[in-house]
């Protein structure tokens, strides 16, 4: 199907973004993703520094905070 026929029979496709605003949207959420990663990797590194008393002030056993520490960025 060329583009007039897709114009004509699917207005849809009228209103898909340009590729450049394609671009920046996906660019954009790549961005938000490694920034997550990145904030994951920080808080899971001092989760893994907290001593036995502010663990308890958390409410969490070491073998929870190694459990949740350990765990890959990439994994929530």
């Amino acid at each position: 199907m060329n583009t007039l026929t897709c114009t004509l029979h699917h207005p849809e496709c009228v209103e898909r973004d340009d590729p450049v605003t394609m671009l920046k949207k996906r660019l954009g959420n790549a961005v938000t993703l490694l920034a997550c990663w990145h904030a994951r990797k920080v808080q899971r590194r001092q989760l893994l520094d907290l001593d036995a008393n502010l663990l308890e002030d958390v409410g969490i056993s070491r073998a929870e905070a190694l459990d949740h520490g350990q765990r890959p960025f990439w994994r929530e």
